[in-house]
């Protein structure tokens, strides 16, 4: 309650006891219209109270009061999932110090001892498993506090305001503070990330922007299907790639590469061009390295490597993009010069618009490009190896596909809106192995989350992997089931449960580019191929490297598919 609201409280349950005296007391001859007058005062002194609790109760959202360092009051309870009781009963709120708290020697061990520093996701299930869907780690000064259910994580991100600051950046932020470098829409924050995204956002995000790229994108996907051809034809059985999630890194490279900046990089020739591996090879470098700095204290930076390697691949990165924005400006001012329409891409539109200043263009394609490469090769990945475990399945989609693209043609754009399975498919591979496992949050202003009181300053980190497979949620949570997805009935799970690309203003800024590539992709390889897995190997596992990967390589086998299959 505010300090004014409170004041008003005060006036009015002071006005109703002094009315409710005066009348006890005044003469018999006036008694029965002063004892009116007074209740008449109360009942509108009480009214005004009700009013100034209400404006104070949906004051953003909350449900409580804070006033210094004392929580009042909440006329809601909270089950043990964090899930609101409709209830009128007045509660107290509980403090940040009564949040189940993980032990910090335990989570030592499961780091150091047991190896979960390249498995948080799962070492967060555990803590999910024996402490609930909120708990709380110290964090110095303030606390981390872990959310893992999906009305938790709405309660959370309900809140978040209109910029919100990411809290995993920190490390990235200093690179570019050493080396006098602008931030992107990864790591800006405030009034400079709104700026950006306000720029950024129309080319990857409008439908109508992001369906254009689809004529840049079928050349690079036929090129991926050759190289399959030609992988396979080189394996003893003439079926097998090897390691396809590095062909799929090298695939997704090429694609954002020709969708941006309208180029190709040759990634999917036979040998792929020494800069173009380097830089891809930084990529998983640096976020390596991330992982280490995130849980080893500060002190040991100048001692151990990864504070070395984590700068020296940054620098790899972005130098490379930012000798092909150079490329770029030349190959505009050639055209300027020639009096030749310059192309609509999208490194061009942002060159040419005069809206971002160069520095602000060459760290926002960087972060946009090592953000989009993983994320779809990932993607891509996990599908197609359970795919190839679920012939059932596969032959579904393939079916779908045959049905929306008849004979020879290439599946389209306006095919895959004819393919809710495969679209489905998609979406239950991104709830079983998000790329993204783990989010986080500042408190930029007090919150209440599941009944608790998080003070404004402290960490909220959001478990979308352990989110996301909530039995409650999602029955047999680690079964692939792609019909969870199909609208031929009530969805059953919390909207919230399952956010791959995040929620709200700072959500995925290339979401669309991506379900776009990830959709053609797959149309077209369900369409020529049969997928089955390398039954010489075990199902990969998930690791966590800032992103989610597969802890090995994946061997595939592709094999022709017949039209009638």
């Amino acid at each position: 309650m505010t300090e004014g609201d409170s004041r008003t409280w005060q006036r009015a349950n002071a006005a109703s006891e002094h009315n409710v005296g005066e009348s006890i007391w005044s003469r018999d001859s006036t008694k029965k219209n002063t004892e009116q007058f007074a209740i008449e005062t109360a009942t509108q002194s009480r009214k005004k109270m009700f009013a100034s609790l209400q404006r104070a109760l949906s004051m953003q959202s909350r449900n409580a009061y804070h006033t210094g360092s004392k929580t009042m009051w909440s006329f809601r309870e909270f089950r043990g999932n964090g899930t609101p009781v409709k209830s009128n009963s007045c509660v107290r709120l509980k403090g940040l110090e009564d949040i189940p708290e993980a032990s910090g020697y335990r989570n030592v061990y499961l780091l150091y001892v047991k190896g979960y520093k390249d498995r948080i996701h799962e070492m967060q299930h555990l803590n999910r498993q024996s402490l609930g869907p909120i708990w709380r780690e110290s964090l110095g000064s303030g606390s981390n506090v872990h959310i893992a259910s999906g009305e938790l994580i709405k309660q959370v991100l309900r809140q978040e305001g209109h910029q919100p600051v990411r809290a995993d950046m920190e490390l990235w932020k200093k690179y570019r503070r050493i080396h006098g470098l602008a931030e992107g829409p990864s790591t800006a924050d405030g009034e400079n990330w709104c700026h950006l995204r306000s720029i950024l956002n129309p080319g990857l995000l409008l439908p109508s922007q992001v369906v254009k790229y689809e004529r840049e994108l079928h050349p690079v996907i036929s090129d991926l299907l050759e190289r399959i051809n030609w992988l396979r034809f080189l394996s003893p059985n003439q079926n097998m790639v090897n390691n396809i999630n590095k062909e799929l890194q090298n695939f997704t490279m090429e694609g954002i590469f020709a969708a941006l900046f309208s180029q190709r990089l040759g990634c999917l020739s036979k040998k792929t061009p020494q800069d173009t591996q380097q830089f891809i090879d930084s990529i998983h470098t640096m976020m390596r390295s991330f992982i280490w700095l995130s849980i080893l204290p500060t002190w040991t930076r100048p001692l151990l490597p990864f504070w070395k390697s984590f700068v020296g691949a940054w620098d790899i990165i972005f130098a490379f993009v930012q000798k092909h924005i150079e490329k770029k400006i030349k190959e505009v001012e050639q055209i300027v010069a020639s009096g030749e329409p310059v192309p609509n891409g999208y490194v061009t539109r942002l060159l040419t618009s005069g809206k971002l200043s160069r520095h602000e263009i060459y760290s926002s394609i960087t972060e946009i490009v090592l953000g989009g490469v993983d994320t779809m090769a990932n993607t891509l990945t996990w599908s197609l190896q359970l795919l190839s475990e679920h012939p059932a399945v596969q032959t579904a989609v393939a079916n779908e596909v045959k049905n929306a693209s008849p004979g020879k043609g290439i599946p389209g754009v306006q095919n895959v809106t004819c393919m809710p399975l495969l679209r489905a498919v998609v979406k239950e591979t991104l709830r079983l192995y998000p790329v993204v496992p783990v989010n986080s949050r500042f408190a930029l202003e007090d919150m209440v989350v599941g009944g608790y009181l998080i003070p404004k300053g402290n960490l909220i980190t959001l478990c979308t992997f352990v989110a996301s497979r909530d039995p409650e949620e999602f029955p047999e949570p680690t079964s692939f089931k792609p019909e969870r997805w199909l609208r031929t009935g009530p969805r059953l799970h919390h909207p919230y449960a399952s956010l791959p690309f995040g929620y709200g203003v700072r959500a995925c800024i290339g979401r669309r580019l991506a379900e776009l590539e990830v959709h053609l992709t797959l149309a077209r390889l369900m369409k020529q191929f049969i997928l089955e897995p390398d039954y010489n190997e075990k199902p990969p596992n998930g690791k966590m490297h800032l992103i989610l990967l597969p802890d090995r390589p994946i061997n595939l086998r592709f094999m022709d598919r017949k039209p009638c299959q």
